[in-house]
């Protein structure tokens, strides 16, 4: 991963970037021309020296010449005695003359040899420049490239950063939750979509109408994400694989809309599309991720029409996957199966059919109870315990409590956080049960093997669930204090050690509205009354109606006298909140349901 960086750093990064390559191809642009300047003057110097050498040609000529026309010109004006004459002038004269000549040629020499060394002066200090701009040129080249190579290792760095994104988002949509993408690759894949958008939509491919989706998942744009899936889906250049990954794509966007009718029109379409993926060529490759596409539809489609209220036909979408996958080998269609038969068991309970909901959960552990794969474990645990709830309602205490043993006997020792949740769940619910059964040790023994288990727990869900074994805890030593009221000895001694156990699950669940009601009654039963009222007032705005009504109904087990009073303040502070809540609405967290599993990858 790079280090954190945001858009505005990049984007000012590229175009600093930019800049300096735009610099220093204008340096090298007029390096260029001083260099043809200084290739000219030495043309120049050159042609100076070929004009010199030929004057000092035609001069010696010249002074030859000279002689020769004055000889001849004696001998022929003068006749005999003139040539003669001449002759001997020529001869008498010979010497100086040639000494002339001489001096003349020493003296062009001179000129020439000086000539040439400012030529060659000029010559080295033209090739000392020549070297030093060669010298920029190739220092300038080294930084061009260090800029390109830079641009370039950005460029890179982003389209790395943006493909870790989109495959964590495509994670995010088939789970139907909101991506969790980091910053950096938040970053990477927006810039990836501005560089998208800078070429007509007409030109856009498979990849750029998916990627845009993408971007406009993580953004929590919904109703775009669901059209450019579309569009992803109608491209040209889109694979089978990819059509279908958009379609369910586009159905998740829809239903996170609102739009579920919508939602399950898409869903549909991928099973009307790819239902008989046998059909494509490369099974492994292809054939068996079409599969799962398909079967992830029906599961989602069965999620979907539930939260339409179409029960019945959300058991018919389950059972659908079960008919068409039910005999496959491969895991991620198993898998998918299982968590049919998990949602169609909850939907048949919801329906009051909870004898055929057991049976439903009984089919899971049936089909996967020794699967080795955690895709295929989890499915498992949640029908075990859920299997334990379903007995529960049936009035079947005993096998609850077997079905919630069983799953710590099979995923006690597991490392998966969701499998460890089941088991804390499991404890929590055997606790429960136990105590509904009068055997009281036994689920004081359930609750303090939740601490025991996941005490040191990091993970939240795993802290919650201890929160509410600590909670049972420092409840089930509560009312052990009311039974025995009137030793004060023990009264004393049982309110502190079930305070300390709900102040314990205070920290580890700080917003659980239980914890601090049965809080704000210890301080209450132990005399600090300075307590109650902010810790009341705040367990009611978290947990409502449904905790007022639990309250009221503890205060009547175990009765004592001082019930009346905390019973009497507590419909006091309601009535105050419900008042206050006419006039300004108080918003109070909330826990989610037990419904259907989405389908995941």
């Amino acid at each position: 991963m790079l280090k954190e960086t945001s858009t505005l750093r990049l984007e000012a990064q590229k175009e600093s970037l930019q800049k300096d390559l735009q610099l220093l191809q204008k340096d090298l642009q007029t390096l260029q021309a001083n260099i043809d300047k200084q290739n000219q003057r030495i043309e120049d110097i050159n042609a100076a020296t070929n004009r010199f050498s030929i004057a000092l040609t035609g001069f010696g000529i010249l002074i030859t010449l000279v002689v020769a026309i004055a000889g001849a010109a004696a001998w022929y004006s003068a006749g005999t005695k003139a040539k003669e004459a001449a002759q001997d002038w020529v001869r008498s004269h010979e010497t100086e003359l040639l000494e002339q000549v001489k001096r003349a040629q020493a003296e062009v020499e001179a000129k020439v040899g000086i000539f040439e060394t400012a030529v060659a002066q000029a010559s080295q200090h033209l090739q000392s420049q020549i070297d030093a701009i060669k010298a920029t040129v190739d220092a300038i080249g080294e930084k061009a490239a260090q800029v390109s190579q830079r641009m370039q290792t950005h460029e890179d760095a982003v389209k790395q950063e943006a493909e870790g994104a989109k495959a964590q988002i495509r994670a995010a949509v088939a789970a139907a939750t909101p991506a969790a993408p980091t910053a950096e690759q938040k970053s990477a894949l927006r810039e990836e979509a501005k560089r998208i958008t800078q070429k007509p939509e007409a030109d856009y491919t498979f990849k750029d109408w998916e990627s845009r989706a993408l971007n406009a998942y993580n953004e929590s744009d919904w109703d775009t994400a669901a059209l450019f899936f579309g569009n992803a889906a109608r491209s040209i250049s889109a694979p089978p694989l990819g059509v279908a990954r958009s379609l369910f794509g586009r159905a998740i966007a829809l239903g996170l809309k609102g739009h579920s009718g919508e939602a399950v029109a898409s869903y549909e379409e991928v099973v009307r599309r790819f239902g008989e993926a046998a059909e494509v060529p490369l099974r492994e490759q292809v054939e068996v991720p079409l599969k799962k596409q398909v079967a992830m539809a029906l599961v989602n489609k069965g999620v979907t029409q539930g939260q339409l209220g179409r029960a019945e036909k959300e058991v018919a979408s389950y059972e659908e996957v079960v008919r068409r996958f039910g005999e496959a080998a491969e895991v991620p269609l198993k898998e998918q199966v299982a968590k049919a038969l998990v949602n169609k068991g909850v939907t048949q309970k919801q329906l009051g059919r909870t004898e055929e909901a057991v049976a439903s959960y009984e089919e899971v552990v049936r089909r996967f109870g020794e699967a080795v794969e955690v895709p295929l474990k989890e499915p498992v645990a949640t029908a075990l315990f859920n299997k334990g709830v379903a007995q529960g309602q049936l009035g079947r205490a005993e096998e609850a409590v077997a079905s919630y043993e069983e799953v710590v006997r099979r995923f006690g020792e597991a490392a998966e956080v969701p499998l460890k949740e089941q088991v804390a769940m499991a404890l929590v619910n055997k606790g429960v049960t136990q105590g509904q059964l009068g055997r009281a040790e036994e689920a004081v023994a359930s609750y303090e093997e939740v601490v025991r288990r996941f005490g040191e727990a990091a993970e939240v869900p795993l802290k919650k669930l201890v929160a509410i074994a600590l909670n049972s805890l420092g409840f089930d030593l509560l009312l052990k204090t009311k039974r025995s009221w009137s030793d004060s000895g023990s009264r004393k001694r049982d309110l502190g050690l079930a305070e300390a156990r709900f102040l314990s699950a205070h920290e580890y669940a700080s917003s659980n509205s239980m914890v601090m009601g049965n809080l704000a009654y210890v301080y209450f039963l132990s005399g600090r009354r300075e307590l109650v009222s902010e810790m009341l007032q705040r367990a009611l705005q978290a947990g409502g109606e449904e905790l007022y009504n639990a309250t009221i109904q503890d205060t009547k087990t175990d009765s004592v006298p001082e019930d009346a009073e905390f019973r009497a303040i507590v419909e006091k502070t309601w009535v105050q909140l419900q008042t206050q809540a006419a006039k300004k609405v108080v918003p109070r967290p909330s826990e989610e349901g037990t419904g259907g599993l989405p389908s995941s990858e």
